[in-house]
C-alpha cells in the first residue's frame, strides 16, 4: 500500500463503485476488498455510510479524516477542477435522489467506474452521468506499521 492510485484492471458492470475506489487506493484485489466490506456488515458496495468508514479503512491500513461540504456541494467535475486537497482520498457524492457514489482521487487524477478502472485526469463526466455532488472527502493516510 502506498500514497498513490492504482489501476483497477478488468473492472466492469457488477463491481460497486466503493470496491473500485478501495482497490484503487490499496492496490488490493476485488475479492480482498469485498471480504473486508462484508466483515464489517457492508452489503451494498455502492454506498458505505460515513459511520462505517472507520471499520472499513482501519483493517485496510489507513487512518483518515472526513471533511464534509456542509453548505456547498459542488458537482464532481467542478470539485475536481478546483479542490485544494493533496494526497490520496475517497470522494463521496450524492445525486438529487440521494443515490451514493464514491471514487478514488489523488490531486487531479482519479479512478472510477466511469474510467473503467484506469487512472484519468480531470475529464468531463460521461454523457448521461447522474448529477452527483460532492458531500464528503475522506483524506487517507497510510497507518504506521
Amino acid at each position: 500500500m502506498s500514497g498513490r492510485l492504482h489501476r483497477v484492471p478488468n473492472c466492469c458492470d457488477g463491481w460497486g463503485c466503493t470496491v473500485i475506489a478501495l482497490c484503487a487506493v490499496t492496490g488490493r484485489s476485488r475479492e480482498e476488498i469485498e471480504a473486508c466490506l462484508r466483515a464489517v456488515g457492508v452489503e451494498n458496495f455502492n454506498s458505505v455510510p460515513p459511520k462505517l468508514w472507520e471499520k472499513v479503512l482501519k483493517p485496510l491500513g489507513f487512518d483518515y479524516t472526513i471533511k464534509s461540504n456542509d453548505t456547498i456541494e459542488p458537482p464532481i467535475h467542478a470539485f475536481m477542477e478546483g479542490h485544494g486537497y493533496e494526497g490520496v482520498m475517497l470522494v463521496v457524492a450524492r445525486d438529487a435522489l440521494d443515490n451514493g457514489h464514491v471514487f478514488a482521487a489523488n490531486g487531479r487524477q482519479f479512478v472510477d467506474f466511469y474510467t473503467k478502472g484506469e487512472i484519468a485526469k480531470n475529464v468531463s463526466p460521461p454523457q448521461g452521468t447522474p448529477d452527483f455532488r460532492v458531500r464528503h472527502v475522506v483524506s487517507l493516510r497510510p497507518r504506521a506499521r
